[in-house]
């Protein structure tokens, strides 16, 4: 009798095989304990329901599944990401709001395909170019936004000082360079 596709010959496969399915199941038990916390927070952070951060969560973790991730980045929401969406939705619609959540999700397909097109097109290899001066002006101005936005800003001495008035005084002063670079 012919062994099925894909059956396994012997008992060492098939230890192999439970072995590698137990330590799938631990990295996805893991994963998944660490991301709802962090998933939800990430969205209240870009001041949307949380449902929407363990949507965006799940979805980036499907795609990510099926078509190839990496082991540089992470994919699912980022508190970078986070703030950027709110900034960038913040002239548009105010938070809490239908038309801010409808407008984070067309933001989020919008992105998806430009995403795609990239990956089509092979623009992949325009992330070489990125210098440390980016990452960091990146880092300056996401920590600037951060600042702007919230309720609290930190203090250069330490702690935390009552909410900023925009971009006001009351901040920290950005460093320049690191402002056009970002």
């Amino acid at each position: 009798m012919a062994c099925p596709v894909g059956a396994y010959t012997n008992f060492e496969e098939v230890c192999q095989a439970i072995a590698n399915f137990l330590a799938d199941v631990v990295a996805g038990v893991t994963v998944a304990i660490i991301l709802l916390p962090q998933a939800i927070a990430y969205a209240l952070i870009g001041e949307l329901p949380p449902a929407a951060g363990l949507f965006s969560a799940i979805v980036a973790a499907v795609v990510a599944a099926l078509w190839g991730s990496s082991h540089h980045l992470q994919s699912g929401p980022t508190n970078a990401l986070s703030l950027l969406v709110l900034s960038a939705l913040l002239p548009i619609a105010a938070p809490n709001t239908p038309e801010f959540v409808l407008a984070a999700g067309l933001m989020a397909v919008m992105v998806g395909v430009f995403q795609v097109l990239m990956g089509v097109a092979r623009l992949d290899l325009l992330v070489n170019f990125d210098s440390d001066a980016v990452i960091v002006g990146l880092t300056a101005g996401s920590a600037w936004d951060s600042c702007a936005t919230s309720s609290v800003c930190p203090q250069p001495g330490g702690g935390w000082r009552p909410r900023c008035k925009g971009l006001s005084s009351s901040c920290p002063k950005p460093i320049f360079p690191h402002l056009c670079w970002g």
